[in-house]
């Protein structure tokens, strides 16, 4: 037995990562499988191809991460839980609602209860998460309604819309096995940080989701969209296994690099071809060292554990985010405390009255 505290960047001693390639490349081909049985089933939906699932996959926003307090104000942000799940794409048109996942492939298709027409240019386009244990899609945001885009209008107008029109939908209509919720929001103040922080939400969360009120949609990653969890309100953050996982997108040259482009770690290309790692392939990684606090940061410690079928890797601050977990993390109370020395700030500002 031994005193001393855990390390993040030591291996697990039980870890085995024979075993856990195995069952990485097992799932896989069961996913696989699954998603061909599923193509020949439904041969002549046209929802199918590598071209149209990037084409939904970039349609997502992605939510950035909190790594610094700077980045939020109680005044100038919303908040509200994120439960747990896959981030989808919801898109009902001619009457039937296609669910696309993450990475832009058809999770399925069904009747739509949603007011829209038989008609080629009517829409209605959701930001989701889906939890397929509880068979519920969350509805978190709103692209598209019928003919109106709402992506330029200010997020707190946007969700505003989104909950009103969801309100004027009977849902006894709804004839799916899927659940349909609506996410809650507040205003990003102690009292309303409190509420989502420490409610007893009818489903398992994987964190808090911050808003700025003025952030307009954007398909890609939105840095005014945030998350911020930890082991009180995730239950992915209480499953670490102390190995830091990332995902990072490889180039021909070597480079793996994060959503926006950045590289934090090259490859040699002996090792490339030895593992027949593909361009632009996104590769699940283990992280050690991470020299986060140079103008340049980089990966000093780092193993490629296996090829995800991924669109998108991680984007730096969610690198960052997750390598500072165990060391440095943003707690509650920090985030409270700023929340409220912002709010004291912005009492004692004087008003100025223009003529």
């Amino acid at each position: 037995m031994s005193f001393r505290p855990n390390r993040a960047f030591i291996p697990n001693p039980n870890y085995n990562e024979k075993d856990s390639n195995r069952r990485f490349n097992f799932a896989r081909k069961l996913r696989n499988d699954q998603r061909e049985k599923f193509r020949e089933k439904n041969q002549g939906l046209g929802e199918f191809s590598d071209e149209n699932s990037v084409f939904y996959c970039n349609q997502i926003m992605t939510e950035d991460y909190l790594t610094s307090l700077d980045y939020i104000d109680g005044i100038n942000f919303l908040v509200m839980p994120r439960p747990l799940g896959e981030k989808c794409l919801l898109v009902t048109k001619n009457g039937r609602t296609y669910l696309y996942g993450y990475s832009g492939f058809l999770i399925m298709h069904f009747q739509s209860f949603f007011p829209v027409d038989d008609l080629d240019d009517d829409f209605i386009i959701l930001d989701c998460i889906f939890n397929q244990d509880s068979n519920t899609i969350f509805i978190q945001d709103i692209q598209l309604w019928e003919r109106q885009n709402l992506c330029d209008i200010k997020a707190e107008d946007r969700l505003t819309y989104l909950k009103t029109k969801l309100e004027e939908i009977d849902t006894s209509t709804n004839r799916t096995n899927y659940q349909f919720q609506r996410l809650p929001w507040v205003s990003a103040n102690n009292e309303g940080l409190s509420w989502v922080y420490f409610s007893q939400w009818p489903f398992p969360r994987d964190g808090i989701t911050f808003y700025n009120k003025s952030g307009s949609y954007v398909h890609g990653l939105n840095p005014d969209v945030l998350i911020w969890k930890d082991s009180n309100c995730s239950i992915d953050c209480q499953i670490r296994t102390g190995n830091i996982e990332v995902m990072l997108r490889a180039k021909f040259d070597g480079s793996l690099q994060t959503l926006e482009g950045y590289t934090l770690f090259k490859l040699d290309k002996k090792i490339m071809r030895k593992n027949e790692i593909c361009h632009w392939s996104v590769l699940k990684c283990y992280i050690w060292d991470l020299d986060w606090e140079s103008h340049d940061p980089k990966i000093n410690r780092l193993e490629v554990i296996a090829a995800t079928d991924r669109i998108h890797p991680y984007s730096w601050r969610q690198v960052l985010f997750l390598y500072l977990f165990d060391i440095n993390p943003i707690t509650y109370g920090m985030i409270e405390q700023a929340l409220a020395t912002q709010m004291e700030y912005s009492e004692r500002m004087p008003i100025l009255y223009l003529n």
